[in-house]
């Protein structure tokens, strides 16, 4: 696919060398998991797809549109990975692994040692270079380190927006809960489309952008979603982390 037309997405890869207790195995597979829901590489089974275990470093590598990222764990969502390592078709360990991880941006490196070896977990993300811009609905100064008590309001917020059942263009609206990029520490609230897949997109193209900056701004005050939209609500554009007044 061409720029233009593939989605965005993040490239992970987990690395590690074999020790210890699954010095005798010859062959792994792994499970993937995203806020507890389990995710099919490829539309395959797990167990369906088995990768030579290799006496040095090996590498497990998977990619990940925008899921149902709505940012509902204080703006982060949960990745869990399962490595089951086998000799022959015998279970010889389970290997988990679970980190964090914020939707649309690269993730920094994990470490987990363990006794069969050191997992390091780490995530780069590929852009879509049309579908740029994010519509932000309100924003929150949480503080430096973030307080409790004011991301728990932005959670809170999103719950209430997302009870209203707004929609635009028959697509289900959401609140979107975006932690700190850089300082000020403030949280951002910004606004998903709900696809058929049950996918969330809340990044959009210039056209996209203007028709939803005009939509929210015509329910702002209105019910108590619309209590939740700013007037002053902005277009926040991904690449150059820029802002401008939403028209």
């Amino acid at each position: 696919m061409s720029e233009q037309e593939r989605p965005s997405y993040t490239r992970f890869e987990v690395t590690f060398t074999p020790q210890g207790p699954v010095g005798q195995a010859d062959r792994y597979y792994y499970i993937a998991k995203i806020n507890g829901q389990p995710v099919y590489i490829d539309g395959f089974l797990p167990e369906r797809t088995m990768f030579p275990l290799q006496r040095g470093p090996n590498w497990i590598t998977f990619a990940l549109e925008n899921l149902n990222f709505t940012g509902q764990y204080d703006g982060y969502e949960k990745l869990q990975l399962t490595v089951i390592f086998l000799q022959g078709d015998k279970v010889l360990y389970q290997q988990d692994l679970q980190r964090d991880y914020v939707a649309l941006r690269s993730a920094p490196e994990t470490v987990t040692e363990s006794s069969v070896g050191s997992f390091r977990w780490s995530g780069s993300y590929v852009p879509q270079t049309r579908n740029k811009y994010e519509i932000l609905l309100a924003s929150a100064d949480c503080g430096d380190p973030p307080r409790k008590d004011c991301i728990d309001r932005a959670i809170f917020a999103k719950s209430q927006f997302d009870r209203d059942r707004l929609k635009f263009s028959d697509h289900p609206v959401v609140m979107i809960v975006r932690p700190p990029l850089r300082k000020p520490a403030a949280y951002g609230l910004a606004l998903g489309l709900v696809e058929p897949t049950a996918q969330v997109q809340f990044t959009f193209d210039a056209d996209e952008a203007a028709e939803l900056c005009h939509w929210a701004a015509s329910h702002a005050g209105d019910g108590k979603a619309g209590k939740l939209i700013r007037p002053d609500l902005n277009r926040y554009e991904v690449e150059t982390r820029g802002y401008k007044h939403c028209q």
